[in-house]
């Protein structure tokens, strides 16, 4: 058994009656699980999948179901107290995720994409081998056995099996696990108390964005401010203005190719989708509905998304140039800074989607859409990508912070879902997005409603950072409780404790005893004679 230290590798030392035993020393069984169909009826023999092991707890509302199991097959792959449930084919992120099975009276079947690691209760408690299996891949140990491929690492039984765990004597195991469950215990009651506190701060943050679309946050300033012009004239003004630019454009055009304007030329203009009123509330005074498209500027490709097809592949990226938008830079009023680039040459080529600081992106698929935020200064030069719309505002219309609120309030949302098309993968079209309808002050109280929605958010932010702050602690605290767990500096040592020396020998002495016993060969009877 090897339970000292090898001179090959470099292991720290443990305190006396402890060893470092390979994980297959005290294992009774590792294996895979059952590889039969699961069907979709949810009827039948529960079996764990890959998303049974949740937040470190087999969660049993997660499982997979088998219908005409036999009793052999049930027996062969049912799961016991204290079997651990091992994650290793995953991403790299959730690679040797671990669950220990405590459940009593319920049968469970091992199913695939899980390694089984039956402990063997003479060597090792279960809840102790979880706690070592979740500090290793804390820290890295898991990480370095792997296979890596692209999208998802894997570690086969044989490297598994070879990894080195320190052993506790028995009777220590037991005293380390209740203390680790005291202390985390109190740990994930802190833990709670941050997450309950950060979803209240998202629910005030979207109370913030919907009070200042309803003009709830003005309503004191709007009073001892009237507007000077409603929004409805400023915008039936743009809307002039933009349809004189546009017959100017077509007349510069025509004169160009030495052509006389045909008949009726002007009706080619196409103006920009009008709101749909029905069923929306009453506004404050002075106040308007409107639709995205029409607070779009007077350039070319105001609003526009991103390539599609070949245009833009993974192939077309590069180490460095101009950027790439995607949908997992838009954040929620928040640009977040994931990097992808594209040779200078091919942004030349897809110039009609590149975006300038200050404009707007806007998310036509995955979660809270129209999830909307604004390209800040050091982003460009850029372009959008596939299922991402760049849209410019009229800035003498709109302020792009006060659009960024309207996009992402839960009002906006709300109209927007009824939009969507598909429920796995919820999306919408450039169209729709146009026709998006928001409401729409005079700019002086957007203006307004920018400064005092800025000022509360800020203080949310401020907020919201220090309970970030106090989880990562957390996580790392706990980290720190695992490691002074099987450095044998959380409970105290008893010197009576049987030492793991004593018990390993012990095991491998009835180990041995039973190969004997199966390799013996029965003896022959002798012939009787006649």
């Amino acid at each position: 058994m090897n339970y000292h230290v090898p001179e090959q590798e470099q292991l720290p030392f443990l305190p006396v009656g402890w060893g470092w035993v390979e994980l297959d020393d005290v294992l009774l069984k590792v294996a895979n699980g059952i590889s039969e169909k699961q069907n979709k009826e949810n009827l039948g023999i529960p079996v764990t999948r890959i998303e049974t092991i949740s937040q470190g707890i087999i969660n049993l509302d997660r499982v997979g179901y088998l219908s005409n199991v036999s009793e052999d097959v049930i027996e062969k792959y049912k799961l016991i107290t204290g079997d651990v449930l091992f994650s290793n084919i995953n991403s790299d992120l959730h690679l040797g995720k671990t669950a220990v099975f405590k459940q009593i009276n319920i049968t469970l079947l091992h199913g695939m994409n899980l390694l089984l690691l039956r402990p063997n209760p003479k060597c090792i408690i279960g809840e102790l081998l979880n706690y070592i299996c979740e500090f290793y891949r804390y820290s890295g140990k898991f990480l370095s056995i792997a296979q890596h491929a692209v999208n998802q690492s894997s570690i086969n039984q044989t490297n598994l099996k070879k990894v080195r765990v320190p052993l506790p004597p028995l009777l220590e195991q037991n005293r380390i696990v209740l203390r680790i469950e005291e202390l985390l215990s109190y740990l994930e009651n802190g833990v709670a108390s941050l997450e309950r506190a950060r979803a209240n701060l998202k629910r005030y943050r979207a109370s913030v964005l919907k009070a200042a679309i309803e003009g709830k946050l003005t309503e004191d300033w709007r009073a001892k401010n009237p507007p000077s012009e409603p929004a409805s004239q400023l915008l039936e003004r743009i809307l002039t203005e933009r349809r004189r630019r546009w017959e100017e454009k077509q007349l510069v055009k025509f004169a160009e190719k030495g052509r006389t304007p045909p008949k009726n030329w002007k009706g080619k203009y196409k103006e920009p989708v009008k709101p749909d009123t029905t069923n929306l509330p009453s506004l404050p005074n002075g106040w308007c509905w409107v639709t995205v498209e029409q607070l779009a500027s007077w350039e070319d490709y105001s609003i526009t998304d991103g390539p599609f097809g070949s245009n833009l592949k993974t192939s077309h990226y590069t180490s460095s140039g101009p950027r790439v938008i995607r949908l997992q830079n838009i954040g929620d009023g928040k640009f977040i800074d994931e990097r992808a680039y594209i040779s200078k040459e091919h942004y030349d080529v897809l110039y009609k989607h590149h975006v300038d600081a200050g404009d707007i992106v806007i998310a036509l698929l995955g979660d809270n859409l129209p999830r909307a935020c604004i390209i800040p200064d050091w982003v460009v030069p850029a372009i959008v990508k596939a299922d991402c719309v760049r849209f410019s505002p009229n800035r003498s219309i709109i302020n792009p912070k006060y659009l960024i609120f309207a996009l992402n309030a839960s009002q906006t949302r709300k109209k927007a879902s009824t939009m969507i098309q598909g429920v796995g993968r919820p999306r919408l079209n450039l169209q729709k997005v146009k026709s998006v309808v928001i409401p729409l002050p005079p700019v002086d109280e957007q203006d307004e409603i920018v400064s005092d929605a800025e000022q509360k958010l800020s203080i949310i932010e401020g907020i919201e950072s220090q309970l970030n702050n106090n989880l990562q602690h957390s996580y790392l605290l706990r980290q720190a409780i695992l490691k002074r767990a099987f450095e044998g500096k959380l409970v105290p040592q008893d010197p009576n404790d049987e030492p793991a020396s004593v018990l390993l020998e012990r095991i491998k002495a009835e180990r041995e005893a039973n190969n004997v016993k199966k390799t013996r060969k029965p003896a022959r009877k002798k012939a009787v004679k006649a």
